[in-house]
C-alpha cells in the first residue's frame, strides 16, 4: 500500500512540475530567454569544403512558364559549406569552365516547331551560390545560339549563332 501510494505521489510531484515548466507563461519566456543567452555566447559558425574533379552539374529552374536546364562543366571544383549566426550559405568555386543555358523556349511561325535560345559560356573561373541560384564567372567568352527543340543540346551550330561577346566578369542568374 505504502509503495502504490509513493509512485502515486511521485508521478502527480513530476506532472506538477512538468505543467509548472512547460505550460506557464513565465516560465516559457524564462526558458526562451535562456536558450536565447547560450546561443548568444556558443559560437555557431561551421565552415565544411570539398573539392572535386571532372565536374560534371545539371541544374534545373523555373523561368515563366518554362522549365529550363542549365549544364556546367568544371576541371577542378570546390564547394563550400558556411554557417553563421546570419545564416547558411553553400558556393562552389569552379576552375575551367563551361557551361550551356537554356534562355528560353519558343515556338517558331508559322510552322509552330520547337526552338530554344543557348547561352554557351566558357570562362577561366566561376563561383555558384546555390541560395540565390547564381553563376558568377571571370574572364568569359559568351556565344548566344536559337537551336531547334526544347532540350538542352550541347552540340550548338554556328551558323544558328545570334552573338557572341567576351567579358571580365558575367553575372548570370538562373
Amino acid at each position: 500500500m505504502k509503495k502504490k501510494f509513493f509512485v502515486s505521489a511521485s508521478i502527480i510531484i513530476f506532472a506538477a512540475l512538468l505543467l509548472s515548466i512547460c505550460c506557464f507563461p513565465s516560465e516559457q519566456k524564462s526558458y526562451r530567454d535562456v536558450v536565447k543567452n547560450i546561443s548568444n555566447i556558443v559560437d555557431l559558425s561551421y565552415t565544411a569544403k570539398q573539392k572535386r574533379d571532372q565536374l560534371n552539374k545539371e541544374i534545373w529552374f523555373n523561368k515563366g512558364k518554362n522549365r529550363l536546364q542549365a549544364y556546367i562543366t568544371g576541371k577542378t571544383s570546390e564547394i563550400i559549406y558556411k554557417q553563421s549566426k546570419d545564416g547558411k550559405e553553400i558556393l562552389e568555386h569552379l576552375v575551367n569552365v563551361e557551361c550551356y543555358i537554356q534562355e528560353k523556349q519558343y515556338f517558331s511561325k508559322p510552322d509552330n516547331a520547337p526552338w530554344q535560345e543557348v547561352r554557351f559560356i566558357v570562362a577561366d573561373n566561376a563561383t555558384f551560390s546555390y541560395s540565390s541560384n547564381t553563376l558568377i564567372a571571370n574572364k568569359v567568352k559568351v556565344k548566344l545560339y536559337s537551336q531547334p527543340g526544347h532540350k538542352l543540346d550541347k552540340s550548338l551550330d554556328d551558323t544558328n549563332l545570334l552573338m557572341q561577346a567576351d567579358f571580365d566578369t558575367l553575372e548570370v542568374k538562373l
